[in-house]
């Protein structure tokens, strides 16, 4: 394997696990949680780490490892410890395991060199963003090394000039396991596409409308045994095979025999292929290659081609290559963006790392600098022809214009900012401003405080004295995205609340634990999360509710329940439907020779009374009253009124201009 792709396929974070305050640190975190998995326990059973106060679950604990791969799972789903890391002597425990580290995590091997002579935490980071492209603003993944170095033998801390230096186990670590040499940046993102000029897709595969049916596609992409880097060679391998059609068993033994996995996984991967349409189940356990299959098999660009079968079934895959249009991003960015326009369920990186992976194989993205993604020349191309191939949709071809006025650009920009901060606990303020910005675009007055003995942002209801409301609001963020009752001091929110002289208490973060809920409740306090407020924004583009409407929302205590607020926004929706009837039939009758396009009040009832949603709930005189008075209005003016009737003075699209000239006038 190319030694940079060796590198690209490791982690570049350690394995969030607690550190024994015993002797050997993290070492003997792995052997604890070894033993329990060795005893079989039930994954349920909480693991007590000498010294730590977390209260995880051996599940917990599996699924880290099982990322890692320190653990692996049977035929019969249950986990053992990888043979690599069996053994009974320690020394050569903590040998094995140094050694497991620097095969799957970066910068293990080249941080014992650097630190030949004394170095600072300050100069290690320097070291591995300047020469291995790890972009850490951070010192916390270089601590996180340092301990598990500590740990394992290797180095020796200098605590006095707080300093690091190898010692000679880590010496004799460093000739059996050498670092790679420093990255040059101009190599690891070098365009192996650079020189295409164009790009020609069979004519068998469909991209004309590549882009239909988004919402009802699925998020999470087939298993593929052996890793996605090397999933076109695999998938192409067992289309080949099955040109002539094969049983279950037979094929599980020709993919087993290049992959150790269990015949259910295998299965799992069959299933994929088959929803792909490539492989064709034509019998009760019995494949065969497809005729799509086929023409993939023999075609130039599988790995191009492959996109487009993968596309049609799973959401978010050319429309990543979109977004890095705009701008290099990393991974972290376009999960959110996953979330926040493209209808993932969730902020899933594992999900945009597999997407990431084909994109890859097909090359049509490649590193940047620092963690960053960005377009190939072959990236670049296609998205040409996929641009020129989307489905006419207004949500696809058109962007609404939105109510947001603000350096952050669009709603979903914003929201896709906000949600990123949310886990970024380093730079707490960045998500308390842009919180504020998200209650502005709510139709909130605000004030950022953020100090010492203040709540975080006061929101208040645009109002007259009488009838407004005011909210304190806590912001929290948390690496993991889970908010914790060690993040949330009640007593001090209920200073807050009476300083302030707030109505409502709110906190908002990502996620939060069943305890906070808890603590919530009892303590009468809302708690919002990310994608309830994002659902909020989103609705508020919709149906734009004033502030004094959605107080609703704010009387709720514990966990938010955002559909106390779906009445208010099926009486807008029924408003907005009115007054296109409205419009809509006098312009019909505009031409009708009886009644010269002048029609009564009743008239009007009689031909809209059975249209669309008012089938359900009946349509009221005085909803029509109240419509027409409001359209017939001077400065409205986009229905005519007359003793005999009302009459249309122009289409809908000049009525949606008439609000629109009024709305601009007013945010300026």
């Amino acid at each position: 394997m190319d030694i940079l792709e060796n590198w690209n396929n490791k982690f570049n974070a350690l394995p969030r696990l607690p550190r024994s305050k015993s002797k050997n640190g993290y070492v003997d975190t792995l052997k604890t949680l070894f033993h329990k998995i060795d005893s079989k326990i039930e994954l349920d059973t909480p693991v007590k780490i000498e010294g730590s106060t977390t209260n995880h679950t051996l599940k917990h604990y599996v699924s880290i490892l099982f990322r890692y791969n320190f653990v692996k799972i049977d035929e019969k789903d249950h986990y053992y410890i990888n043979e690599r890391l069996k053994s009974s002597d320690d020394n050569t425990f903590r040998r094995n395991l140094a050694e497991f580290l620097n095969s799957n995590v970066k910068y293990i091997s080249e941080l014992l060199t650097y630190i030949e002579n004394p170095k600072t935490t300050k100069d290690i980071l320097n070291d591995a963003n300047e020469n291995y492209n790890m972009s850490w603003k951070q010192k916390g993944q270089i601590h996180e090394r340092l301990a598990w170095l500590e740990d394992l033998g290797l180095i020796t801390s200098m605590s006095y000039k707080r300093t690091y230096v190898i010692n000679d186990e880590g010496k004799r670590f460093l000739t059996l396991n050498p670092p790679m040499k420093p990255i040059v940046v101009s190599e690891f993102i070098e365009d192996t596409t650079e020189s295409e000029t164009n790009i020609e897709l069979p004519e068998w595969l469909i991209v004309e409308n590549w882009n239909k049916n988004n919402i009802n596609k699925k998020d999470g992409l087939g298993y593929i045994p052996g890793g996605r880097s090397q999933a076109t060679t695999l998938i192409l391998s067992v289309l080949k095979y099955a040109l002539n059609a094969k049983d279950s068993i037979s094929l599980i033994n020709f993919i087993k025999s290049d992959y150790d996995y269990k015949s259910s996984s295998v299965n799992s991967f069959l299933t994929f292929l088959t929803n792909l349409n490539i492989l064709d189940r034509i019998g009760e356990k019995v494949y065969k290659t497809s005729k799509n299959g086929i023409n993939l098999l023999n075609s130039d660009l599988p790995d191009v081609n492959l996109l487009f079968f993968i596309n049609n079934e799973y959401k978010y895959i050319f429309e990543i290559l979109f977004e890095l249009e705009k701008s290099p991003q990393e991974p972290t960015e376009l999960a959110a963006m996953g979330v926040t326009e493209y209808n993932m369920k969730s902020q899933s990186l594992d999900r945009i790392r597999e997407r990431l992976t084909h994109l890859k194989n097909a090359k049509l993205i490649l590193n940047d600098k620092g963690k960053n993604l960005r377009l190939s020349k072959r990236g670049e191309l296609l998205l040409s022809i996929l641009r020129s191939n989307m489905k006419n949709e207004e949500n696809t071809k058109k962007k609404q214009k939105n109510l947001i006025q603000n350096d952050e650009g669009n709603y979903k920009r914003l929201l896709k900012e906000l949600r990123l901060a949310s886990t970024n606990s380093s730079e707490p303020h960045k998500f308390e401003k842009l919180l504020e910005k998200t209650f502005i675009e709510l139709g909130f007055k605000t004030k950022l405080l953020a100090q010492a003995g203040t709540t975080d942002i006061l929101l208040t209801a645009r109002t007259v004295p009488d009838y407004t409301y005011k909210v304190a609001v806590e912001a929290k963020t948390n690496k993991e995205g889970i908010i914790s009752e060690n993040l949330v001091n009640f007593d001090a929110l209920k200073e807050h609340k009476k300083k302030h002289a707030a109505d409502y208490l709110v906190i908002v973060g990502k996620n939060y634990n069943e305890r906070v809920k808890k603590f919530a409740e009892n303590n009468q306090v809302l708690l919002l999360d990310i994608d309830n407020l994002e659902l909020l924004v989103k609705r508020h583009q919709l149906y734009p509710l004033q502030a004094i409407e959605y107080e609703k929302l704010f009387q709720q205590v514990g966990e938010v329940d955002i559909s106390i607020l779906e009445t208010t926004y099926n009486r807008m929706h029924r408003y907005n439907a009115l007054f296109k009837l409205i419009i809509e039939t006098l312009i019909v009758n505009s031409d009708d020779e009886f009644t010269k396009g002048i029609l009564t009040i009743r008239e009007i009832y009689m031909l809209i009374k059975d249209k669309g949603e008012f089938n359900d709930i009946s349509l009221t005189r005085e909803e029509v009253e109240n419509m027409l008075n409001l359209l017939s209005n001077p400065l409205i003016g986009c229905v005519g009124k007359e003793k005999n009737g009302y009459y249309a003075k122009g289409s809908l699209v000049d009525a949606q201009l008439k609000f629109g000239f009024y709305y601009s006038a007013s945010i300026k």
